[in-house]
């Protein structure tokens, strides 16, 4: 994308007025829990704070145990930077002692989190089914907001680069507004459409343009048959593009025999990496794609 590349020439630009240091010593130590909230923060800090991200790569948020290494860790952080309502954060939280040691700040994303209901989808379940969706970072705009908090935090922790902080958010902030942009207009004619997803991941993304995400697997539950062949059925009478979606790697037999099945697309990403951001630009295209696809075929 041009826009990015651009953003991107500038923001290289940038990191060459990095703040003196006197050491790794002195840089402050934050944490953060997943990886495209490092991506967030490194670019609002650059290289001049020690940035830790509890979850691994390829980890299960939903039953990753921490390691007494990460626990220590994060017990030494000046700040540490919740997405809030994911599973391993509470028990990071409880282990790490970090809420009582009266040192690490704790900010969460926890009041972004206004999407409800999305981890029990039908009768059978009715526990947790008022608890808040926590993956506001798949929305752009929530990204914004999310890096703002991380500008203001660590400015209070290091106020003497305030401006070095303030200026790589501002240039962030650009890219995001962009991007944000960039999505609208190509996913502008998608309201209606569907994705299928097996984890409802994308609920903020999916309400940002109006597409209905529809999933069959919720609370790290097996899926049965039955739920299999009511997402099917709903896909296949749906009256606008579906798009079956799935994270990286994952059951990708199951996922091309549910998208076969319901006459979808399919798109393969990974909302947890790093590169978060791309991989929704990929999705975005994919989807743009689907629904220019279906107009076709329904002349």
């Amino acid at each position: 994308m041009k826009i990015l590349s651009f953003i991107s020439l500038l923001f290289f630009v940038l990191v060459s007025c990095s703040p003196v240091r006197n050491g790794d010593s002195t840089r402050p130590t934050v944490a953060v829990s997943i990886a495209p909230q490092q991506y967030l923060l490194e670019r609002i800090v650059g290289d001049s704070m020690n940035i830790i991200t509890l979850l691994p790569p390829d980890a299960d948020p939903e039953n990753y145990e921490p390691t007494i290494k990460t626990l220590r860790e994060l017990s030494g952080c000046a700040v540490y930077f919740a997405v809030g309502n994911m599973p391993f954060e509470q028990v990071m939280l409880r282990r790490s002692g970090v809420e009582n040691n009266g040192k690490t700040e704790i900010i969460s994303a926890i009041g972004l989190q206004d999407i409800t209901n999305t981890h029990c989808h039908d009768s059978e379940h009715h526990h947790h089914n008022d608890a808040a969706d926590p993956h506001v970072w798949t929305s752009v705009r929530n990204c914004a907001v999310m890096a703002r908090q991380m500008m203001e935090a660590v400015v209070k922790i290091d106020s003497a680069n305030a401006e070095y902080y303030h200026n790589r958010y501002e240039l962030l902030k650009q890219e995001l507004d962009s991007l944000q942009g960039v999505f609208a207009s190509r996913l502008g004619s998608c309201a209606g459409d569907m994705i299928i997803v097996e984890h409802p991941s994308l609920s903020y993304f999916a309400r940002d343009y109006g597409i209905n995400q529809l999933y069959f697997g919720a609370e790290n539950k097996e899926v049965t048959p039955n739920r299999l062949r009511s997402v099917i059925d709903s896909a296949r009478t749906h009256r606008q593009a579906v798009t079956m979606v799935s994270e990286a790697n994952y059951n990708a037999d199951r996922t091309r025999s549910i998208a076969n099945q319901s006459n979808a697309e399919c798109a393969e990403i990974n909302t947890l990496s790093l590169d978060f951001l791309q991989q929704l630009d990929k999705l975005s295209i994919v989807l743009a794609k689907s629904h220019n696809a279906y107009s076709q075929s329904a002349k």
